[in-house]
């Protein structure tokens, strides 16, 4: 199961904390990304760490305020994925799960290359 958090305001991690703790008290396994937030700076990130190892993955250049800065947010983000896993630029939600069905093909997006 794949579990994705956006948009604006607050509660995004709070939600995605709950799912963690609920999917490992059941036995399964957990992987964790965070890319809009710098390792380090936020105090759930030790808890994740410890908790979750290499499967842990916090990576970014902070929260994205202007809109010239976008290439190297998402330069930073997808540095932070592991290896071998490709990159979808998902427009909806509906999207993402005809793809996953096989019922809309979609291409991996192209890297953005930092200025």
């Amino acid at each position: 199961m794949i579990l994705v958090y956006t948009g604006n305001g607050k509660g995004k991690t709070s939600a995605c904390l709950g799912q963690v703790v609920r999917a490992l008290g059941r036995g399964l396994r957990v992987a964790f990304a965070q890319f809009m937030k710098e390792d380090g700076c936020a105090g759930e990130q030790r808890m994740l760490a410890r908790l979750l190892g290499e499967d842990f993955l916090a990576g970014g250049r902070g929260f994205f305020r202007r809109e010239e800065d976008r290439p190297l947010h998402r330069s930073a983000a997808e540095a932070t994925l592991a290896d071998g896993l490709t990159v979808y630029g998902v427009r909806s939600v509906r999207q993402l799960i005809a793809h996953l069905q096989g019922t809309e093909r979609m291409e991996p997006a192209a890297p953005w290359e930092a200025e």
